[in-house]
């Protein structure tokens, strides 16, 4: 399947971003729209300055160049915009993806489905989760990715992914709706969606 257009989601969009320009390429586009040199020199690996340059396109593509980010004790990203004040982050090989929110914390991760999750399928899934995927190895992408878009939706530390995050519900090949529950200290349900597309699959909190 294509890359998905952009989504729009009610007071939020979530936008795709195909790393398939040189560095080089991706610090003139840079330079061009901000009008200052981006700050990548202190990042070791080119890959990394991809993924700094790739995703600040992207929001200006999506909302403009008025924003900065910085980040969290956590690590976790924080926008500043004048509309839009949540964010999540992600990245694989090829790709980077962003989901922008107005009013509400969003969570949103995009996977390579040959990444082997079998190799790690224990630490995440549970026995009833296990069976599913089993029977759909898709899913282990996709409750992955779901997990992981819990878990920065959730903005804690320390979580257990096998049993914090539980999947309650996926819907393959129709709305592609995903239902999880986050448990700390009390039990939250948070719904989700995912597009596969191009040997990736992305999710994202709703």
């Amino acid at each position: 399947m294509p890359i998905p257009e952009n989504i729009i989601i009610k007071d939020g969009i979530v936008g795709i971003f195909k790393m398939a320009e040189s560095l080089e390429e991706l610090e003139k586009r840079y330079i061009g729209l901000f009008h200052e040199v981006p700050p990548v020199d202190d990042f070791q690996h080119d890959r990394r300055k991809k993924e700094w340059l790739s995703v600040r396109l992207l929001i200006a593509e999506l909302i403009g160049t008025d924003f900065s980010i910085s980040y969290s004790g956590d690590g976790s990203p924080q926008l500043n915009h004048p509309d839009y004040h949540f964010i999540s982050i992600s990245h694989s090989a090829m790709y980077a993806a962003v989901y922008l929110h107005k009013n509400k914390k969003v969570g949103l991760d995009i996977e390579s489905l040959n990444r082997k999750f079998s190799m790690i399928e224990k630490k995440y899934l549970s026995e009833n989760e296990l069976e599913q995927v089993n029977e759909h190895p898709v899913l282990r992408a996709v409750f992955w990715g779901a997990k992981e878009a819990v878990f920065k939706w959730a903005g804690r530390e320390g979580v257990d992914f096998r049993k914090q995050i539980r999947i309650e519900n996926v819907e393959l090949d129709k709305s592609n709706n995903i239902c999880a529950v986050f448990n700390h200290q009390s039990e939250q349900t948070i719904n989700l969606q995912y597009r596969i597309f191009d040997g990736h699959v992305l999710v994202f909190t709703l």
